[in-house]
């Protein structure tokens, strides 16, 4: 019977669509308009703070909720905030004399409406009460009920040791692990440094010079820095020894190494100024030997310890109070030095601290610091991510973050019991990782370093592991088995998360059998979308990802890179983002490597998007089914002072092998536009509108089309060019070189407002061959079994329609869907539905615009304004 016959079985399916796509259009109407527009001055994540959270009538992220607000930054400012439900603050929770512009309850809070208030006061004056705010909390809100302040520095003062494991643990751990090769590992590389000659202050003085200011303070932090985390190693590794075997030589020789570091200059070339890893690194490898070895320590040198420890200590922490709870991200202090003074002052907690050094002129409150930094962390974390898992600064730069991620965690669970790991963004990083950098294959292409790592290293599988074992997560135990068969090491090579493999007495889960997660995943809260057709099976994997993410590119490592999108096959690229990163600051990775030119994205008038916290972009709409996935990024506010006021990219995934992306684009005068695309493999011009490319699995064609006619040019120029100043080698020895790479330009020959973007990419393993498109009119195209169309006419709405009859797939965007001869209407033309049948019966998806949690105060902002 042929599908679309007239037939009874057929008209029940066409009535039942029609009444599905209905309700599915007014669910959505009642949330708001289909197509929401942010205002352009507007920021989701600005780099520092400008609205308290949270707000107008919000349901809160967590119960309770971090309440956060802007920084004065006012000298000796102090803040009170106060909380209730009820709107006049009558039975308020009131905090006074706070420091620092955040405040956690520390305590569940019932269901409904609450309101809250914060004040800023200055010397001799008692300040004005904010406006009011709002949230809500529902049944459904996570509960995230942290220890009190009061809980957690009073577990701070327990006995020597708590760091790296509890006094009250200490005796079983060592049983435990006495016969383990990873114990025996940390041993043995101890053993290495006893009475060996210890680095000497003198050799963080660099030996090499540059050709400008910029490479001369490279070389001097680099110096620094490999000073103090050489010596930082050679003591971690001591001190963990003594711990793990009672062993008094190996406490003795980490203390000689702690003292010969106290005795460093702590203004000289190991300072927060020159270095600040450098600084933290020092203080941290003191604190660990006062915490661990701390019956081995005569009472001079405690006090030599202390008075050090402090002193650097205020290079880092008085920087951070009243300043990193209101920055979006500040990427060296949350990658270690939080966590490492957060060690130092947990060592230094409950110590009588001897009068000599608080006649030093700057009194250490040890309380005051470990309650900021603990308020911090319950706070802030994830800094750079919501609920879905992701890490907004990309996945390489991810790694740096991991040992922080599960030491503090575990170190604060260790004293108080909570399980600080128990979140939901910690519970979905496993499924962050599978989809954006799957086992054996390229990163997701986001971000520093996306060149420089072409399958996920160690230390991201050894993270992998430890989750899977804290969560049980059997998918995350798939990705370390898969992982570790594309290497030719084991988890016994990992020296950064060996200790947390040797606390945790759990055994990760057995590895799910059957790989059934979809296809396709949205991260809406880091706006990257990673579109699969096996993520199973690398070698015949198509992987396509898409980013226009909510946190601007001013933040840490993050690109000037919204709506842009990468395309891999067997694991490696086929069109990807170009460049190199030589360090931050290069000219290269400066003016290309991090700019919207580099990327496979948009250019008007030949500017791309400022490195601006406002800079933002966002994935309003994302869609998934067997035969295709489909993902809107909107990075219209991403452009400012280029006149750019809207960009919409519909990227719909036709599984196995076609990509179509459909860009709308307007601007407030008329413009030239620039589209691009770029490769590390030959691309070749074959005609007008026709591109080629393959890598080492599979090959692809690109048919590039416009609402006006194109010039399509190809370049393999940078500028500017990436230079190896630092004399960088390989893991051969080798110097490293850069090659060049293949850059697309398809460029509008006249100026227009408006302007329409249509690619159709066609992607296969290397010895099959790729279909011929059919050119059926102006705006609508067929290849395989899949017809495409498109609104390419600028005087015209933009629409997107495309099917599968075989298949008996399709999708509409702001059209209706018609397949052989049947007409659908979705209710709501503004509407993108999905449809396909499995055996007969419709599978029917509708969706318009769907803001992240962290944006949807703008919505509120907004209907409170109409």
């Amino acid at each position: 019977m042929n599908f679309f016959e007239l037939h009874f079985k057929e008209l029940t399916i066409f009535i039942f669509l029609f009444v599905c796509f209905n309700l599915a259009s007014t669910a959505s109407a009642q949330s708001g308009c289909d197509i929401i527009t942010l205002p352009q001055s507007s920021s989701i994540h600005p780099k520092q703070r400008r609205l308290a959270q949270p707000r107008n009538g919000t349901e809160a992220k967590t119960n309770p909720p971090a309440l956060l607000w802007p920084s004065d930054e006012s000298d000796n400012v102090r803040y009170s905030v106060r909380l209730s439900k009820h709107p006049d603050f009558t039975e308020a929770l009131l905090k006074t004399n706070l420091s620092w512009a955040m405040f956690n309850p520390h305590r569940r809070l019932d269901s409904g409406a609450w309101y809250w208030q914060y004040k800023s006061m200055h010397s001799g004056s008692d300040g004005s009460w904010s406006d009011v705010f709002s949230f809500i909390i529902s049944d459904s809100t996570f509960v995230y009920d942290t220890p009190s302040i009061e809980e957690f520095v009073s577990a701070c003062k327990s006995k020597h040791p708590r760091i790296l494991v509890s006094a009250e643990a200490l005796s079983d751990f060592r049983i435990r692990v006495q016969d383990s090769e990873e114990a025996s590992i940390i041993i043995k590389q101890a053993e290495q440094y006893i009475g060996t000659p210890i680095p000497k202050e003198r050799d963080g003085i660099p030996l090499k010079r540059g050709e400008n200011y910029m490479q001369n303070r490279k070389f001097a932090m680099w110096a620094s820095k490999g000073l103090a985390y050489k010596v930082h190693e050679q003591t971690d590794m001591l001190v963990k020894a003594y711990v793990l075997t009672g062993s008094e030589e190996y406490g003795l020789e980490a203390i000689r190494r702690a003292i010969n570091v106290a005795h460093w200059n702590p203004e000289g070339v190991t300072s927060h100024e020159v270095n600040n890893f450098a600084n933290a690194a020092c203080l941290h490898l003191m604190a660990l030997v006062y915490d661990s070895c701390y019956d081995l320590l005569t009472r001079e040198q405690k006090q030599l310890v202390q008075e050090v420890l402090i002193l650097r200590m205020h290079q880092e922490i008085d920087g951070f109070i009243n300043n990193l709870e209101s920055r979006s991200f500040a990427g060296h202090n949350w990658q270690h030095i939080i966590a490492q003074c957060l060690d130092a002052c947990i060592a230094l907690a409950g110590e009588d601290i001897p009068d000599e050094i608080r006649e030093m002129g700057r009194t250490p409150d040890i309380s005051h610091w470990l309650t900021y930094l603990y308020e911090l962390w319950v706070n802030r974390v994830p800094t750079l991510g919501g609920d879905d898992g992701g890490w907004a600064n990309g996945n390489y730069y991810f790694r740096t973050n991991y040992h922080t991620l599960v030491h503090v965690p575990k170190m604060l669970q260790q004293l108080t019991g909570f399980d600080f790991l128990d979140m939901p963004w910690y519970r979905n990083i496993p499924y962050f990782l599978i989809y954006t950098w799957p086992p054996g294959s390229y990163a997701a292409g986001f971000g520093d370093g996306l060149d420089r790592i072409q399958t996920p290293p160690l230390e991201t599988i050894a993270f992998a592991d430890i989750l899977s074992r804290e969560l049980r997560d059997s998918y995350a135990s798939w990705y370390v088995e898969q992982c570790l068969k594309h290497t030719d090491q084991s988890l016994l090579g990992n020296d950064e998360l060996r200790w947390y493999r040797l606390l945790s007495a759990k055994e990760p889960p057995p590895p799910v059998n059957d790989f059934s997660l979809p296809l396709s995943r949205c991260f809406p809260d880091i706006g990257v979308v990673a579109m699969h057709h096996d993520i199973a099976s690398v070698p015949d994997n198509c992987m396509v990802t898409l980013r226009s993410s909510p946190y601007a590119q001013t933040h840490g490592h993050m690109h000037a890179d919204q709506n842009a999108f990468n395309l891999l096959y067997g694991g490696k690229p086929m069109f990807y983002s170009s460049g190199y990163y030589i360090t931050m600051g290069d000219p290269h990775t400066v003016d290309w490597y991090r700019q919207t030119l580099a990327k496979n994205s948009v250019t008007i008038n030949g500017q791309g998007q400022p490195r601006s916290g406002d800079s933002f972009g966002w994935i309003p709409r994302f869609l998934n089914q067997t035969h295709m996935s489909y993902a809107v990024g909107d990075a219209s506010n991403a452009y400012q002072g280029t006149g750019l006021t809207r960009f919409r990219r519909h990227i719909v995934f036709l599984r196995p092998d076609i990509v179509v992306i459909y860009d709308v684009l307007e601007a407030d005068h008329h413009a030239h536009w620039q589209w691009h695309l770029h490769s590390s493999n030959d691309i070749l011009k074959h005609s007008q509108d026709i591109l080629t490319s393959a890598n080492e699995y599979g090959h692809a064609k690109a048919k590039v089309l416009g609402s006006v006619p194109l010039n399509l040019s190809i370049h393999t120029d940078f500028n500017p060019k990436p230079v190896n100043w630092k004399q960088s080698r390989d893991d051969q020895g080798h110097l490293i070189t850069h090659a060049d790479q293949y850059h697309v330009s398809a460029e509008t020959n006249e100026k227009t407002e408006t302007m329409r973007y249509l690619a159709i990419i066609q992607i296969s393993d290397k010895h099959k061959s790729l279909d011929t498109y059919l050119h059926k009119s102006n705006q609508s195209f067929q290849i395989n079994n899949w017809t495409i169309q498109a609104g390419l006419k600028r005087d015209e709405k933009p629409f997107l329609q495309i099917t599968n009859i075989a298949q008996r797939t399709g999708l509409s965007y702001n059209s209706y869907l018609k397949m052989q001869g049947k007409v659908i209407h979705a209710g709501n033309n503004a509407q993108t539905v999905m449809v396909e049948f499995i055996n007969d019966t419709p599978r029917i998806q509708c969706t318009s615009d769907q803001l992240p949690k962290a944006a949807e105060y703008m919505l509120k902002i907004e209907q409170n304004t109409n």
